[in-house]
This record gives structure tokens, C-alpha cells and sequence, in this order.
């Protein structure tokens, strides 16, 4: 364990060597915030429900939704895993007696703590500045079940995330594709640019038997307590299949890419 706990440390140094990544990373975040923020609060203008959302629930959970991002979907070292397949560099490691998913995880955490504390100071921010009319849920039940929630979507978006990564086993040339394609798709599914619930009654329907909406869009509707218990619980019970699934899945792709993989490159 204490190797792992060495990695994180060497990948939150990275961070100090490389500031102009780490700036301009930070900036389009932001940039990000202030559009979708100004947007929602332009659509309320003179209009107390929007969608069926306040002002308030509108803007926390545009808020809420830039800070988690940050939280689970900051995996930088794990959507570089498709690099390091396709020159060769996953060698260095597959020869170090180590597991090559808690390696690439250990790294991640790093990632997810440093743009989570940008993240808050960012959002501590807009709030400072325009006052906007926010949640604050003080409930134990959403506030535990958000928890909950959260280290679920951060597990099932790293498996998943992984997966799609192995794909560079047998896509040596074009493994930034599905990567690519998975990320317009998750912005969009996952609730990342608005609330799904938006959408047709049907689509929303289609979309609850999906891993997407668990991402982003089901924590934040826990904390903004729009769910019954039941629907917390049963929420729960589906995003806990789909990461076990998400986690098979990864570790079949793993599994069948090492037999693929010719360790070409440098």
C-alpha cells in the first residue's frame, strides 16, 4: 500500500512541474461555470420555474455539478492510459510488482483531490460574487446517501473509463476514438450540461437503465432531495450493479488485451 501512496505523492508533485497545463486546465473549467451559470440565470429572468426547477435548484445544481465533476470525472492519468498502450510505455510498469489498475488509480486520487480544491475555491467564488439563491440540504439521509452516491459515480466512471482505455489494445492508430465519442456522450447524458429530467418523459425513462445519469445527475438530485427514499435506495441499487458490471468489463478488456498487445514502441 505504501507504494501506491508514494505514486499519488510523485503524481501530486507533477502538478508543481507542469502549472501551465494545470492553469489553462483550470481556466476552461471556469469558463465552463460562468456560461452555464449565466445561462440558467438569464432563463429565469421574470420566470419563478423553469423545467420544473426554481432559481434555486437550477444554479445549485449547475454549482453542484461543476464541483463533482471535478471529483469524478479529473482522471487524467486514466484517459492517458490509451498513450501509454500505444507506445509501449505500459511496459515500464507491467514489469514493476505492482497491479497496473491500483497504479493507474493511485494516480487518479491525486488528480481528483487537486481539481476538487480548485474546483471549491472557484465555486466559493461565484458565490461571493453574485449571491445566487442556493440548496444548502442539512437532511442525514441525502446527505449520506449523496455521499454514497458519489464514491459509487467516482468507481463506476474509472472502470468504465478503463475499458474504454483497453480498447488501444486492438485500435493502435485511432484509440483516442472511443474515447473521443465518450466523452460528447457522457457531457450530454450524464447531465453535465443540464438536468436530464429536462428531456421527454420517455428518453428519461431509457436513460434510467443506463450508467450515465448515475454519474452527475443522480447525486446532485440527491442533494437536492427531489428523490423519495425509495428512489434513493433503488437509485442506489442500480448504479451498484452497473459498477460491478463496468468493473467485469474492464477486467475482461484487460485481460484479453494483454494477450493482443506486441509491447511495440519505445
Amino acid at each position: 500500500m505504501r507504494k501506491y501512496w508514494g505514486l499519488a505523492k510523485a503524481t501530486f508533485q507533477e502538478y508543481f512541474t507542469y502549472r501551465l497545463n494545470f492553469i489553462l486546465w483550470r481556466f476552461r473549467a471556469v469558463i465552463q461555470l460562468a456560461i452555464l451559470f449565466f445561462l440558467w440565470s438569464t432563463a429565469f429572468s421574470g420566470q419563478t420555474v423553469v423545467f420544473g426547477y426554481t432559481q434555486a435548484q437550477m444554479l445549485t445544481y449547475i454549482l453542484g455539478v461543476s464541483l463533482i465533476r471535478s471529483y469524478i470525472l479529473a482522471a487524467r492519468l486514466s484517459e492517458g492510459v490509451g498513450a501509454e498502450i500505444v507506445t509501449g510505455n505500459i511496459t515500464n510498469i507491467l514489469l514493476k510488482p505492482m497491479s497496473y489498475l491500483r497504479y493507474v488509480f493511485s494516480r487518479d486520487l491525486s488528480d481528483k483531490f487537486i481539481n476538487i480544491f480548485f474546483s471549491s475555491i472557484e465555486i466559493t467564488g461565484f458565490i461571493l460574487l453574485f449571491h445566487p439563491p442556493l440548496i444548502w440540504q442539512t437532511q442525514p439521509f441525502y446527505v449520506l446517501s449523496f455521499i454514497a452516491s458519489l464514491l459509487l459515480a467516482l468507481m463506476l466512471y474509472f472502470f468504465i473509463n478503463m475499458a474504454i482505455s483497453y480498447t488501444a489494445f486492438w485500435l493502435v492508430e485511432d484509440w483516442w476514438a472511443p474515447r473521443f465519442m465518450f466523452g460528447i456522450i457522457l457531457d450530454f447524458l450524464a447531465g453535465g450540461l443540464f438536468p436530464v429530467d429536462i428531456l421527454p418523459p420517455i428518453m428519461v425513462k431509457i436513460l434510467a437503465f443506463t450508467p450515465f445519469p448515475y454519474i452527475l445527475f443522480f447525486p446532485i438530485k440527491i442533494y437536492l432531495g427531489q428523490l423519495s427514499y425509495f428512489q434513493v435506495l433503488q437509485g442506489l441499487g442500480v448504479v451498484l450493479v452497473w459498477t460491478w458490471l463496468a468493473y467485469l468489463l474492464q477486467r475482461y478488456t484487460w485481460r484479453k488485451g494483454l494477450r493482443q498487445y506486441e509491447a511495440i514502441g519505445r
